[in-house]
């Protein structure tokens, strides 16, 4: 789907004033409040279009394209979850400020949470091999 500039901004407009409105509101924008009538912030974040590799698409398609590319032990959901959340992050820092913004608040993921992220895949890891094969040194 071709996108114009104007419903690029105006998408953009729209997350950031759904971000702006939660914050004054107090809630936490995820889900409604009842106090207020605010699109969930969320939702909003997944309908920003921003410019990837020169396609113009919404960060809800370009989430979905970055989970059917991730690669790793697929027996291990804290690995898949790593390369997932790392692919989000390195196709954010090639994004603008907006898009970036839009993208970690529609996936859950930032540059912060994957320290957090890589150490528990690199502990389902060894807790795998210790099941598997038992201890190292253990005769």
């Amino acid at each position: 789907m071709e996108y114009t500039w104007e419903s690029m901004l105006e998408s953009k407009r729209e997350f950031l004033s759904a971000r702006l409105n939660a914050a004054f509101c107090g809630c936490d924008g995820e889900t409604p409040c009842g106090s207020c009538d605010l699109p969930v912030v969320k939702t909003m974040a997944g309908l920003v279009i921003c410019d990837y590799h020169g396609e113009s698409l919404t960060i809800r398609t370009l989430a979905t394209r970055l989970q059917k590319d991730v690669r790793g032990q697929g027996c291990l959901p804290e690995t898949m979850e790593y390369a997932y959340a790392s692919n989000v992050v390195t196709v954010g820092r090639q994004l603008g400020s907006v898009s970036r913004e839009a993208l970690e608040v529609y996936t859950g993921y930032d540059e912060a949470g994957l320290m957090r992220l890589r150490e528990e895949s690199s502990e389902a890891i060894d807790e795998a091999q210790v099941s598997l094969y038992g201890h190292p040194f253990d005769y």
